[in-house]
């Protein structure tokens, strides 16, 4: 749903990037966008009034963004999986590294992080406390 509104509100009071937002209200990137440059509506005051579905996937960005470690030892197919969420969440990979992953050496961590041939939407939510149902709604955008 477009609410330019909410969308300005998760722009400018959340600081939330436009890639970001665009997984919360599942606009069209090109719409974001004239918003966040203000080609769009003229002025609009923010106001964060989310529905239902979208608080869930607001949530969900937010527990995301609090960097929860996994519970697992070592390195494991879900760990490069939730880097990878998190590099689509353009979260800094010097955070990612420093703060969850220190334990790797830097090279490795790198290979990880650009490895193309990981996918995001593989990672098992459950693993932070996120139902899968909700992370994939959150993270499919057609």
């Amino acid at each position: 749903m477009n609410k330019p509104s909410l969308i300005k509100a998760l722009l400018d009071e959340q600081k939330l990037p436009q890639k970001v937002v665009r997984f919360v209200t599942h606009s069209k990137q090109a719409y974001i966008s004239k918003i966040a440059n203000g080609k769009l509506h003229g002025t609009i005051c923010p106001a964060l009034d989310l529905d239902e579905v979208e608080m869930d996937r607001f949530n969900t960005i937010k527990t995301i963004y609090s960097l929860p470690h996994l519970p697992t030892e070592g390195i494991t197919e879900s760990d490069k999986q939730y880097i990878h969420l998190l590099k689509e969440l353009l979260i800094d990979k010097e955070v990612v590294y420093q703060n969850l992953y220190p334990s790797l050496t830097k090279s490795y961590f790198l290979k990880i992080w650009s490895d193309k041939t990981i996918n995001f939407l593989d990672f098992d939510s459950n693993l932070i406390g996120i139902d899968k149902e909700l992370y994939l709604d959150t993270f499919n955008i057609e």
